[in-house]
């Protein structure tokens, strides 16, 4: 199908993840650099989980202590708890930083000034941000918070109470440096089916109608998700659905929406994956196997999983939610890598489809929302927000082709052409 092609994404450098003897390994490439054998750095299988593991459980630890704060309303720029914790993760995220750096000076000194010139520049995080996009590409079995690495030895930080910038600090790690996307081996899942990147917007210019598709669990708060929809006047199908049944009644393969949302709970449970609905009822990838096959002129949608973990959701031998909808039913994804609090999800998801409904690219509503925040909110755990197998300048309606048609009208209108 036209959607599905091999061109690369327009940006490097890139980062992969690769087979190495048995081992993982990051390889980190740039524009002016050959795709060798060699990788950057390798782990095995088990120290690879266990850093994914830890990370989490460190930022979650933090973003603990902040909800503490906030709750008892203690300013958590003089907290013990909030500073011991945000030094236990920034010690870590630059040790394993570090080992992956010391892998890029090994191989080349021009490599590691221009990873030095992109990414650990002084420039202010808030307003700045590298218009290079990371692409790493996980074997089946992976997944790991790479934006959690920290580019800033903690040493040379100030960590006095009162004198903290919790702020500046949180902009050393890569996710505020960097657009990440993540995808994993198509050649090992889809036995060679290529990456999918469609050049096309999900709906042709501002006004055209959209169709929503929004699965919730009523135990969630999940009103402010809800709301985000009213940032488009022209969705004129907005599904709110609750249980499997109407969720696979509204997943028509005659007339698929381009949108699916679900604000829920995401678990494994016996090897199986569940996304929870209402009333105790599930999703698992089995469900999702049994997907009627899209119409030929219909589209994959922009799936947006809501829930705690959506995005590790590729960890051991079972395939996860990602590899079964991807790319038959979806054309990317955006998850999460940790424990999101309800708070947090809703507000992330209501500033990501603010930015994006009206006209940003994806990668940048993504990024646009992260800032905002942790800028004005202090919501640090959107850190942990990830895109997985999308095209990063995916746009919400079609600027372009409102722009082009303008011109053509108006050549028409004046005889030329």
């Amino acid at each position: 199908m036209s959607r599905i092609h091999n061109t690369p994404y327009k940006y490097e450098p890139t980062i992969k993840v690769v087979r190495v003897e048995e081992r993982l390994g990051l390889r980190l490439k740039f524009n002016d650099q050959n795709d060798t054998n060699s990788a950057v750095v390798s782990f095995s299988k088990t120290d690879f989980l266990n850093q994914q593991i830890k990370l989490k459980t460190l930022l979650e630890e933090f973003q603990y202590e902040i909800e503490r704060c906030r709750k008892n309303r203690i300013n958590y720029y003089r907290d013990e708890g909030v500073i011991e914790s945000l030094r236990n993760l920034t010690d870590y995220g630059y040790e394993t930083y570090d080992y992956f750096r010391n892998g890029v000076e090994r191989i080349s000194n021009k490599l590691l000034n221009l990873w030095i010139s992109e990414f650990e520049s002084s420039k202010s995080w808030q307003n700045n941000i590298t218009e290079k996009y990371l692409k790493i590409v996980f074997p089946i079995g992976v997944s790991f918070p790479f934006g959690l690495y920290f580019l800033k030895n903690p040493e040379s930080l100030s960590w006095e109470i009162n004198k903290i910038d919790i702020k500046e600090i949180i902009g050393h790690f890569l996710d505020c440096k960097a657009y990440i996307i993540n995808v994993f081996n198509t050649d090992e899942i889809l036995k060679g089916k290529p990456i999918n990147i469609t050049n096309s917007p999900l709906k042709v210019n501002r006004k055209s109608s959209m169709h929503i598709l929004h699965g919730i669990d009523e135990e969630l708060t999940t009103d402010i998700e809800i709301q985000s929809w009213d940032y488009d006047k022209h969705i004129d199908i907005k599904d709110i659905v609750k249980t499997k049944s109407e969720l696979t009644a509204k997943l028509s393969p005659k007339k698929f929406p381009r949108i699916v949302h679900f604000s829920s709970h995401f678990y494994e449970e016996d090897g199986i994956y569940k996304l929870s609905l209402s009333q105790n009822d599930v999703l698992t990838n089995g469900d999702i196997r049994r997907f009627k096959k899209l119409d030929d002129n219909q589209l994959p949608a922009l799936f947006f999983f809501n829930a705690c973990n959506s995005g590790i959701s590729i960890i051991g031998e079972e395939i996860g939610f990602i590899e079964e909808l991807y790319p038959e039913f979806a054309l990317g994804f955006i998850t999460t890598i940790f424990e999101i609090n309800d708070k947090v999800a809703g507000q992330f998801a209501n500033k990501f489809y603010q930015n994006f409904f009206n006209g940003r690219k994806l990668i940048e509503a993504i990024y646009q929302a992260k800032r905002e925040l942790i800028n004005n909110n202090a919501l640090y755990s959107v850190i942990g927000y990830t895109i997985w197998q999308v095209d990063p300048e995916l746009k919400y309606f079609g600027e372009d082709y409102i722009k082009n048609r303008t011109i053509n009208q108006k050549k028409l209108k004046n005889g030329i052409g």
